[in-house]
C-alpha cells in the first residue's frame, strides 16, 4: 500500500510546477511557462492513479502504474480519461448505470464505456461538488489541445528546426500561456478537493469535531448522551 507521504509529494511538486509557470508569464517567458503548466498536470493526474492505487484494489494494473512515471503519452491519455469522467453527460450516465447493475439490466454502449473508466467515483462527485469544472465547449477544446499537447510542452523548453523553420519558446504568446494556464488551473482545483477528500474515518471525525467546535466530544460520545 503506498503512503499518503509519498503521493502527497507529487501533489506538491506539481504546485511548484504551477507556481513556476507564473513567475515566468510574469516575465513574459510564455513558452516555458506553458511548458511547466503541461508538467503541473501531467503530475496532477499522476496524483490521481497513486492515489487510486493506494489501496488494496490496485485499479492500474502494475504495467499501466509504472507507465505513468515513464511515458507522457500515457499521462494525456489518463488526463483525457480523468476530464470525460467530469460531465453532465458522465454523470447522468454513472447514475443509471448504479441503478442497472443493482437490478442486473443490460448497459448501453455510453454506460459500458462509463463503467471502463477508472476516475468514474471521484469524477461524479467533482462534478457535483466543483462547479468550475470545464464547460461543454471548453470540454471539446481541452481535448483538442491535448492532441499536441507534448510537441507544445518541448517546444516551449527547446529551439527547434524542421523543414527549414526555426521555433523557438519565444514565440509563444500571452494568450497560448492563458489557454494553457486556465485548463492547469481547473485541474488543480479538482485535485485538491480530491484531496481534500482524502481522509480516514478517525480524521473525518475529528474535521467535522473541529468544524462544529461546540461538540464536547465526538459522534459517539455524544450519542451516549442521549
Amino acid at each position: 500500500m503506498i503512503s499518503r507521504d509519498n503521493y502527497n509529494k507529487i501533489y506538491e511538486n506539481a504546485l511548484i510546477h504551477i507556481e513556476s509557470a507564473e513567475l515566468l508569464a510574469a516575465g513574459e517567458k510564455y513558452g516555458i511557462a506553458i511548458s511547466h503548466l503541461i508538467l503541473g498536470i501531467e503530475e496532477f493526474i499522476k496524483y490521481h492513479v497513486v492515489i487510486a492505487n493506494s489501496t488494496e484494489l490496485n485499479v492500474f494494473p502494475d504495467k499501466e502504474f509504472e507507465a505513468v512515471f515513464r511515458s507522457h503519452e500515457r499521462k494525456h491519455e489518463l488526463l483525457k480519461e480523468f476530464q470525460t469522467s467530469i460531465c453532465a453527460e458522465s454523470s447522468e450516465a454513472f447514475q443509471r448505470l448504479i441503478l442497472k447493475n443493482q437490478s442486473k439490466q443490460p448497459l448501453t454502449d455510453e454506460e459500458s464505456k462509463i463503467k471502463a473508466n477508472r476516475f468514474k467515483e471521484i469524477g461524479n462527485i467533482l462534478y457535483a461538488a466543483f462547479s468550475e469544472n470545464l464547460s461543454k465547449s471548453e470540454f471539446d477544446d481541452f481535448f483538442v489541445w491535448m492532441n499536441d499537447v507534448n510537441d507544445l510542452k518541448n517546444q516551449g523548453f527547446y529551439v527547434g528546426f524542421q523543414n527549414g523553420i526555426w521555433k523557438i519558446p519565444s514565440d509563444k504568446t500571452k494568450a497560448e500561456y492563458e489557454r494553457a494556464l486556465s485548463y492547469a488551473k481547473v485541474i488543480q482545483k479538482q485535485t485538491s478537493l480530491t484531496k481534500d477528500l482524502d481522509m480516514t474515518d478517525d480524521e473525518f471525525m475529528t474535521m467535522l469535531n473541529t468544524e462544529v467546535g461546540e461538540l464536547p466530544g465526538t459522534f459517539d460520545e455524544l450519542a451516549g448522551d442521549k
